[in-house]
């Protein structure tokens, strides 16, 4: 699984983190450029080239050992200005168990932990502008969606 992981989300290096968010139990984080999309709720809505998804624990901390900025247990308002940080990807490493951290340029981390192993679902990553299969990680593995 990690091999996979890292194959695909190894598009995100040198791409910028623009979007932090939540709705429902579902937080969003966009990457890349931006594309405006119709939508339900508003008439139009920015996305960005890659989006993940996640349904597990996440934290953002200030280097690899460093305090936590925020993760899944933030409160929704705190999430937003997470997207103005300038955050840029550099690296991405994963783990067989769903897992993986993001390594930004400037010292930052987000790790994502899955941490329920029944769950059929602990992340989705896609592109939400295309009509493109979405990558899904959950207990079973990876799939497409």
């Amino acid at each position: 699984m990690k091999v996979v992981i890292e194959q695909k989300l190894g598009v995100l290096p040198n791409l910028p983190m623009w979007s932090v968010g939540r709705a429902g139990d579902i937080d969003w984080f966009h990457f890349g450029g931006h594309h405006a999309v119709p939508s339900l709720r508003v008439q139009i809505k920015d996305v960005g080239d890659y989006a993940l998804h996640t349904q597990c624990t996440w934290t953002l901390t200030s280097s690899m050992y460093g305090p936590t900025i925020a993760g899944s247990e933030s409160d929704p308002d705190d999430l937003a200005p997470l997207g103005n940080l300038g955050l840029v990807c550099q690296k991405v490493a994963a783990n067989d168990r769903g897992g993986f951290v993001l390594q930004f340029a400037s010292g930052h981390c987000l790790t994502v932990e899955p941490d329920d192993d029944q769950a059929e679902e602990f992340w989705r990553f896609f592109e939400p502008w295309r009509k493109t299969p979405h990558w899904v990680v959950g207990a079973g593995g990876v799939s497409r969606a």
